[in-house]
């Protein structure tokens, strides 16, 4: 690690043997890298210089080390920089979050880029701020297709959203030889263990006995709850997932129309309806928002997109006289909630341990690095939640999967893995809140709610099905 800093100061980043970076299958010495980075190049001013110096085209290098490169960014206090390196550095930046075809990076960029405006208010010209670049269209690729996209959502009042999105691809569990997804180059055991995590199982403490005692006590640890197989829990081969929560805009504009317009939804108290004025909604995440809501929110979304429609529907809505629920269908195109394994492939991204960014009681990772990463109750101080993507995002690219807001994924009846009957108590919601302690944060952790029931600190994120769908049943 140390040697690929060294070669980053000296501007050759494209001639960094293979075997000196690190694969982002080891998050722990990833995020050991990103934190340390600017303190083994020397300072501030000779690494925006060495990033900078090439151009913007440091894709030579392997996509998960151009990632560690631009979070490490992220950490550099621009105000030190002098005028001349932090406009070149602006210029850099916002070439690189338009011209990557890497989602990793462009996201790693995003959020240097956001760090960097704060720092230095006016420096970003006009149009490229950070709300007008959220809607620009993004450049379509030359070569080979792009593993993120940007769709546009049109609603009442002419308005428009912009939802991002980043291609993932299941590992295939069965395949006992190395494989490559997602850009990433993995073996057969990267794939053993990030099962086991799916499943999850967490991988043993190599620590010393009295701090596995202190770290299991803090956990209160329950492997009972652990499953021996994937068998029965849906997922899509392929799929797009947005990188950031859903708006509340986007939230507030499906809950007027279910009370005003033609579209029939469930209802919702008039508290609810408020969006909070004291955020700005296009930049928070949504919340309060109970599990059926999310469910007719993603129906709801469909029809707002000109390139689906009432056609790609993915949830039915089940009305008889002897029961009522949702079915699910995976080859529908139209947004939906993840499904369990979904969402916690995309939150670990090939981390089998307690967090994207490795374990939290790593010698290896500053205490202090964890404020760039997680936005829990010991960050938060009872502020509330983040404006979205203002942390650095995971190796995959998405932003806040560890607090903020916590998740809805879909949640069905234990022996239909596709049909969910109402009245369930039981909905499952992926933790991590600005109001819950680290140690209730993990990669692993749940919590249930009923149907119907509300949390201020609880929102979504959406995913549609690219193609294949793979559907074990016991």
């Amino acid at each position: 690690a140390k040697l690929t800093a060294l070669f980053l100061s000296l501007g050759r980043a494209g001639q960094i043997p293979e075997q000196w970076y690190v694969p982002a299958t080891d998050p722990t010495t990833r995020t050991c890298l990103i934190s340390n980075l600017l303190r083994w190049i020397g300072d501030e001013e000779m690494f925006v210089s060495a990033v900078t110096s090439s151009g913007g085209d440091t894709r030579q290098i392997p996509r998960d080390l151009e990632s560690v490169v631009y979070a490490a960014l992220r950490v550099v206090d621009s105000r030190s920089l002098s005028a001349k390196t932090r406009e070149k550095l602006a210029e850099h930046l916002l070439r690189v979050y338009r011209n990557t075809p890497h989602a990793a990076v462009r996201s790693a960029a995003f959020a240097a880029l956001r760090k960097f405006s704060s720092q230095n208010p006016g420096i970003l010209n006009d149009g490229n701020s950070l709300r007008e670049l959220s809607l620009q269209t993004l450049p379509q690729p030359e070569h080979s297709p792009f593993d993120f996209e940007r769709r546009f959502i049109s609603y009442a009042d002419s308005k428009v959203a912009a939802v991002d999105f980043v291609l993932l691809q299941m590992p295939d569990f069965d395949f006992e030889m190395p494989q490559i997804r997602n850009g990433i180059k993995v073996s057969a055991a990267d794939v053993d263990l990030l099962k086991s995590a799916l499943l999850g199982k967490r991988p043993e403490r190599k620590d010393d006995p009295a701090r596995k005692e202190n770290y299991c006590q803090c956990m209160e640890l329950d492997d009972s709850m652990a499953s021996d197989s994937l068998n029965g829990k849906p997922y899509a081969d392929t799929f797009w997932i947005g990188t950031m929560e859903i708006s509340s805009d986007l939230i507030d504009a499906f809950r007027k129309s279910t009370r005003t317009g033609p579209y029939e939804g469930i209802s919702i108290d008039e508290e609810s309806h408020q969006v909070n004025t004291s955020l700005e909604a296009t930049s928070f995440p949504a919340r309060n928002v109970c599990w059926l809501e999310a469910i007719e929110f993603c129906n709801w979304l469909t029809l707002q997109d000109a390139q689906l429609g009432a056609s790609q529907l993915c949830y039915t809505r089940i009305s008889s006289s002897e029961e009522k629920g949702w079915t699910l269908d995976l080859t529908q195109r139209g947004y939906r909630l993840p499904t369990e394994i979904e969402w916690k492939f995309a939150c670990r991204a090939w981390s089998a341990d307690d967090f994207w960014f490795g374990s939290v009681d790593s010698d290896l990772i500053p205490e202090q690095f964890r404020n760039n990463c997680v936005w829990t109750s010991s960050e938060a101080l009872g502020r509330g939640p983040l404006e979205s993507a203002s942390l650095l995002p995971n190796a995959f690219g998405f932003f806040d999967m560890h607090g903020n807001v916590r998740e809805m994924r879909w949640t069905p009846d234990a022996e239909t893995p596709l049909i969910a009957m109402d009245g369930m108590e039981y909905r499952r919601v992926e933790d991590g809140a600005y109001d819950m302690d680290i140690f209730e944060s993990l990669a692993c952790e749940t919590e249930q709610f009923a149907d119907d029931e509300r949390n201020a600190a609880c929102g979504l994120r959406v995913v549609r099905t690219m193609k294949t769908v793979l559907l074990n049943h016991p």
